[in-house]
C-alpha cells in the first residue's frame, strides 16, 4: 500500500512539472534597435615617407615627437644618384636631337628631289617607278621622324621627372603634425647612413581631428551614411561623451574567405576631448529605432520555423496554443505586436511545441 501511495505522489509530481513552462505576459513596454561599435582613436590624417630608391641620407632634422609644419623640410636624401641619371638623360637627349637633325636634312633633301623628280615626269624626263619610289622613302622617312619625335619627348619627361624627384629628395611635413615614427633615433643618426627603396623613413601624424574605423555588418550598413552624427565614448575618459560624424563607408564589402560573410569599413571623425589619446578604445552607441508604450514579447517566444508567418505559443491553463501575431518593429531583446494578443497574456518566453 506504501508503495502505491509514493508511486501516485511521484506520477503526479511528474505531470505536474511536465504542465510547467517559463512563461512571459504580453505587456506594454520598450522596443529598439540599438547598436554598438567599437574601434581606436587614431589621427585623422597620417603618412609614411618611404625612400624612392636605394640612396644615402645627407641629414635628419627631426626626432620622434617633434612637432612639424606643413613645407619644412625633415630630411634629406642624397642626390647624386638622381643627377647622374639627369646627366645620362641629358647625353640621350643630345643624341636624339642630333639625330632628329640629320633625319629631318634627310627628309628636306628628298622632298626636293621628289618635287624634281615630278617636274621630269611632266616633262617625260622621269619615270612613274621613280617618282612611287622617292614616294616610299619619303613615309619611311616621315614614320622615322616621328618614332624619333617620341623618343626625344619620353626623354624629355624623364629627365623633368627626375628633376622633381631630385628636389622630392628635401623630404617636406606634407601637413602640420607630429612625428611618431623615425627609422632611426636622431641621435644615433650617421650622416652617409643607407637606406632601400620603399623603406619607411618616418611616419607623420596629424594633430587635432581624430579618426576610429571600425567594422559593420552587411545587415547594419543602411543604417549609416556619411555625414551622419553619433555618439561617442571612452572607457578610458569614465564614459564621458563626444560628438562623431561618419566620414566614409566602403562602397564594396569584404567577404570573410571561410564563412562568405560580407563587411564593411566605417570611418568615424571626432574632436578629441583633451584627455583622449592616440590608440583609446572608443565606442559607438548608435540607436536606430525606439519605440515607447507598445505591446511586446521577447524575440525568443516566437517560432524560429514558422512558413505561416509569425506565431507564437499561447498558455491557458495548462494548455499549449499556437498563436498568429502580427509584428511590427524586431528589436535586439524584444518585439512589438501589433495584434494577435492582449496585455496580460501569456506566451512561452522560448518557443516549443
Amino acid at each position: 500500500m506504501k508503495i502505491i501511495f509514493l508511486l501516485f505522489i511521484f506520477l503526479g509530481c511528474n505531470k505536474e512539472q511536465k504542465n510547467e513552462y517559463a512563461t512571459v505576459e504580453a505587456n506594454k513596454g520598450i522596443v529598439e534597435i540599438a547598436l554598438s561599435l567599437t574601434g581606436r582613436a587614431e589621427a585623422a590624417r597620417q603618412t609614411s615617407m618611404m625612400a624612392p630608391d636605394d640612396l644615402v641620407v645627407d641629414d635628419l632634422l627631426i626626432s620622434t615627437g617633434q612637432n612639424v609644419k606643413e613645407g619644412e623640410v625633415l630630411c634629406k636624401l642624397d642626390p647624386s644618384k638622381v643627377f647622374d641619371s639627369i646627366r645620362m638623360e641629358e647625353n640621350k637627349l643630345a643624341q636624339a636631337d642630333s639625330q632628329l637633325k640629320a633625319t629631318e636634312i634627310r627628309l628636306n633633301g628628298l622632298k626636293r628631289d621628289l618635287n624634281r623628280t615630278i617636274n621630269l615626269l611632266r616633262q617625260g624626263a622621269a619615270s612613274v617607278e621613280d617618282k612611287e619610289r622617292q614616294q616610299q622613302e619619303l613615309q619611311i622617312l616621315e614614320t622615322q621622324l616621328n618614332v624619333q619625335n617620341r623618343d626625344k619627348n619620353s626623354i624629355l619627361h624623364s629627365i623633368e621627372t627626375l628633376k622633381i624627384q631630385a628636389e622630392l629628395l628635401a623630404m617636406k611635413a606634407p601637413f602640420d603634425g607630429v612625428i611618431t615614427y623615425l627609422w632611426t633615433p636622431k641621435d644615433s643618426f650617421v650622416k652617409g647612413s643607407s637606406v632601400k627603396k620603399g623603406d619607411v623613413l618616418f611616419r607623420l601624424a596629424s594633430e587635432g581631428k581624430m579618426l576610429i574605423k571600425t567594422t559593420l555588418r552587411e545587415q547594419d550598413i543602411s543604417y549609416f551614411q556619411q555625414g551622419q552624427k553619433l555618439k561617442l565614448t571612452s572607457p578610458a575618459l569614465s564614459g564621458l561623451e563626444f560628438p562623431g560624424t561618419v566620414s566614409m563607408v566602403d562602397n564594396a564589402a569584404t567577404i570573410d574567405k571561410d564563412t562568405g560573410i560580407g563587411s564593411f569599413r566605417i570611418y568615424i571623425e571626432f574632436t578629441p576631448p583633451k584627455e583622449m589619446k592616440s590608440g583609446m578604445e572608443v565606442i559607438v552607441n548608435h540607436l536606430v529605432e525606439k519605440k515607447e508604450n507598445v505591446l511586446t514579447v521577447p524575440k525568443t517566444a516566437l517560432n524560429p520555423i514558422s512558413a505561416e508567418g509569425y506565431e507564437v505559443m499561447v498558455i491557458e491553463g495548462e494548455q499549449k496554443i499556437k498563436q498568429k501575431i502580427k509584428v511590427g518593429l524586431i528589436g535586439d531583446l524584444n518585439l512589438e505586436v501589433l495584434s494577435g494578443l492582449i496585455p496580460g497574456q501569456k506566451v512561452m518566453a522560448q518557443y516549443e511545441e
